[in-house]
């Protein structure tokens, strides 16, 4: 029997990993199918299922486990389990997660376990052929560093670099979506495109990351569709579960009254409790957080469907909506000491209070902590003029749009203009689109546009390096087409310490921010520079950047007066020698 073709799309979430293939019907209709990926449940029992959740723990032996057994132990113990590894990843020098077993793991090499367990299951469905490609989706505001650590993942986990597709997340869901309405007849077609292109906001709000883009949406003469992106949000780490934390601060203050007026446990004594104890308590109510938030969104869902005609929940009265706020969660907690154990209540009203500082700007702890800011910028930061009036959809994608709050806060920011559109499950739009983009991809043009109207890949965000005694000088600019390249022959020296005459290495600072002088920065990893021979304090170096395709950085510097002393340092990518790659190999083999 032949090879089988194979067409792969991975959302690699903050929450959970899902994994689509993608394949043409016996009809001729291109379709994308969601697999089950194998892991170990509470129970210890070896299940499939469409979501992985993005946990990872390792026993005293060793054994790795990511799923729902690692969830489960997230909370019975924390201090030895490896979560939210998205939020951290491009920052392997900084983070690391220490397991049972005594040793350490950095954000791309957790990411790595999860990776593996899908490809696994890629494997499975076709019969054990090896599968060493596939379209990874990415936050479309990270950064070179954070795709470039991505990547690195994937390379631990079996995949080939060389095979590594990578592109954004909204921009797959919107794939995705755009796929099923090729299918649709003009009557029941979400989008009206034969009266020109529309407008198209997608607002991903995932697990850990909020992303937002705007594309420009037409059909082509082949009766598929042409999508320009026109904006990218800043980056935003607000997600899932920074809704949870606030939901579980709710549940927080109402155990700690119930311990106070049933159990009369006192302050002292609650002061009194073990770090490990804590954590506990924190990780259980955490879990209770984000089951209130789904049961009853499932419940509401559920009316809309069987009592109100399948109705969204923006287009219903105010009345009806008011009876909804009733609706509550109730649970036993889990995971803690029985003395330390009740039952709490909470209703969809409390769970909004709580959440109200992630909807609405006004009551906002920090400014970008909020769905607003997101929105906006991407309206603002628009390369081509753009207002709210200018969206003709808004499409929303992630978890937590599932939310009908989330939906019908998006739908007051649009001034009840656009009834948000979602897709048939959103929890799995990413990985279906990534696949379809997979098997699609000499046919499907991802183009963007300037005001000048060229199209092509660009750079997410702006790209500074810091000068000694001087101005940062710029060296990239957000939107800029890559590949791309240049070399700044002046304004660079060699620095050096305090009372250095001569120095035999320098380090390079990169940082990324909306402008130069902004006080928000977000540095980049540090490279050092790394001379043969003493070089002199202050002589004139020539630095040369250059961006490929796929948006990886290279810096290349020189001495202007010997070009012999020549350094390339590769941003962004983490380095494992071969024994490092062996053992997280190793321990990927006995994955359960």
């Amino acid at each position: 029997m032949g090879k089988l073709e194979y067409y792969v799309g991975i959302d690699l979430g903050t929450t959970n990993t899902t994994v689509s293939i993608a394949y043409l019907s016996p009809t001729g209709q291109l379709q994308a199918e969601t697999l089950d990926i194998g892991q170990v449940d509470e129970y210890g029992n070896y299940i499939e299922e469409k979501l992985l959740p993005s946990v990872l723990y390792i026993d005293e032996n060793s054994i790795p486990y990511v799923g729902r057994y690692a969830k489960k132990m997230a909370r019975m113990e924390p201090q030895f389990t490896a979560s939210k590894a998205k939020r951290y990843i491009g920052e392997d020098k900084k983070y690391r997660w220490k397991m049972a077993n005594g040793q350490y793991f950095t954000p791309s090499e957790v990411s790595s376990f999860y990776l593996k367990a899908v490809k696994n299951a890629v494997e499975k469905r076709f019969l054990g052929q090896k599968i060493d490609g596939a379209v990874i989706t990415i936050p479309a505001n990270f950064n070179f560093q954070q795709q470039g650590a991505t990547r690195e993942a994937a390379v631990l986990a079996g995949f080939d670099r060389n095979k590594i597709i990578m592109i954004p997340e909204p921009t797959a869901a919107l794939i995705d979506f755009l796929n099923q309405e090729k299918g649709a007849s003009d009557q029941y077609s979400a989008f009206d495109l034969n009266s020109g292109p529309k407008n198209i906001l997608v607002f991903d709000l995932g697990g850990g990351t909020c992303d937002v883009t705007i594309h420009r949406v037409s059909r082509n003469h082949n009766g598929g569709f042409d999508i320009t992106e026109l904006s990218i949000s800043q980056y935003t780490e607000l997600g899932g579960t920074d809704f949870d934390e606030l939901i579980m601060r709710k549940l927080m203050d109402k155990w700690l009254h119930k311990m106070m007026t049933e159990k009369h446990l006192t302050k002292q004594q609650f002061q009194a409790l073990s770090q490990h104890v804590r954590l506990q308590i924190r990780e259980s109510l955490l879990a209770m957080a984000e089951e209130a938030k789904v049961q009853i969104a499932n419940k509401i869902n559920m009316t809309l469907q069987m009592n109100l005609n399948g109705k969204s929940y923006v287009e219903l009265s105010d009345e009806q909506k008011k009876e909804m706020d009733s609706y509550n969660f109730v649970q036993l907690m889990a995971n803690v000491p029985e003395d330390l154990r009740v039952s709490l209540h909470i209703t969809k009203a409390e769970i909004d209070e709580a959440i109200r500082p992630l909807l609405d700007a006004q009551y906002a702890y920090e400014e970008k902590k909020c769905i607003e800011y997101p929105i906006r910028n991407a309206i603002k930061e628009a390369r081509v003029p753009l207002t709210m009036d200018d969206i003709d959809y808004v499409f929303l994608v992630g978890g937590m749009t599932y939310y009908p709050t989330v939906q019908e806060r998006i739908y007051q920011l649009f001034g009840r203009r656009v009834v948000p559109l979602m897709p048939v499950n959103s929890m799995y739009a990413v990985s279906r689109g990534a696949a379809i983009y997979h098997y699609n991809r000499n046919r499907i043009r991802l183009s963007n546009i300037d005001e000048i109207g060229k199209t092509g890949i660009t750079m997410p965000q702006n790209i500074y390096i810091d000068v000694f005694e001087g101005e940062p000088v710029t060296l990239i600019k957000k939107y800029t087409e890559v590949p791309f390249q240049k070399t700044f022959a002046n304004g660079f020296y060699v620095t050096g310490g305090e009372h250095s005459d001569y120095v035999t290495e320098m380090e390079l600072e990169l940082f990324t921010a909306d402008d130069p002088k902004a006080m928000e920065r977000k540095f980049l990893q540090n490279a050092v520079l790394e001379f043969s021979k003493p070089v002199r304090v202050g002589a004139p170096l020539t630095i040369h950047l250059d961006v490929d395709q796929d948006r990886n950085v290279t810096v290349s510097a020189w001495l202007t007066e010997d070009e012999t002393q020549k350094i390339h340092v590769n941003f962004g990518i983490p380095e494992y020698d071969d024994d490092k790659k062996q053992q997280i190999r190793n321990l990927q083999d006995h994955l359960r």
